[in-house]
């Protein structure tokens, strides 16, 4: 078992892995493609009792010019880089691997294990290596526009640790949450900002920014 010499606190991690990682509706990699997008950065601020913290780059998502992801940076307690999770695809744009490259000194990379559906759509992702306070497996289910509905992890034993509605996925179409969710969007249809209520007070908002490259 490899063992993380920083402490990891696993929610967090998910939660942050989980938003703009290799999570592809059909339309997401279109979606990045057509409007050119180079990277997406995450921008967090916690409240507490309705008082703002610092504002900390959550993390940061990198596209090539097909619109596939490449390289998604988790960063915590405002600018640290935590992990690092780096994609690579075949000639035909499938995703044909992924690897948590960086998590701590001296980590060694870890290749996920990729399980596909018939539609060639990411279902599962599994660690190769266990990884003290990590999670084992990651499961992605899809609605019938191919938009995901729901990411959840689980232990080696397949204990559920937790799950999260598809909130912030680029791509996805606007979606209808609890009333402890919002999500604001542009007129393309990119997320500008997340935000979300624990008893009616924000607790946490995120705001997005985008850079693109050039026009073809």
């Amino acid at each position: 078992m490899i063992k993380v010499t920083r402490l990891l606190l696993c929610c967090c991690l998910i939660q942050l892995t989980a938003l703009s990682q290799n999570m592809k509706p059909n339309d997401y990699q279109e979606h990045t493609k057509a409007l050119r997008i180079k990277t997406q950065t995450g921008h967090e601020v916690i409240f507490k009792k309705g008082v703002p913290g610092d504002t900390c780059v959550q993390g940061i998502a990198v596209f090539d010019e097909h619109g596939r992801l490449t390289r998604f940076t988790d960063h915590f307690k405002c600018g640290r880089s935590l992990g690092v999770y780096d994609n690579t695809y075949d000639e035909h744009g499938k995703l044909k691997t992924s690897e948590l490259r960086f998590l701590s000194n001296h980590f060694q990379p870890v290749p996920f294990k990729l399980t596909f559906d018939k539609e060639d759509r990411l279902v599962r992702r599994t660690v190769t290596k266990a990884i003290d306070g990590f999670w084992h497996h990651e499961v992605y289910k899809y609605d019938s526009l191919g938009q995901i509905i729901k990411v959840s992890w689980t232990d080696k034993l397949g204990r559920f640790i937790k799950g999260m509605p598809p909130s912030v996925y680029p791509g996805n179409k606007k979606k209808t949450y609890t009333s402890t969710k919002t999500e604001i969007y542009d007129d393309k249809g990119l997320l500008l900002e997340f935000r979300a209520y624990r008893k009616d007070q924000l607790w946490q908002k995120i705001m997005y920014t985008y850079e693109y490259y050039p026009p073809e």
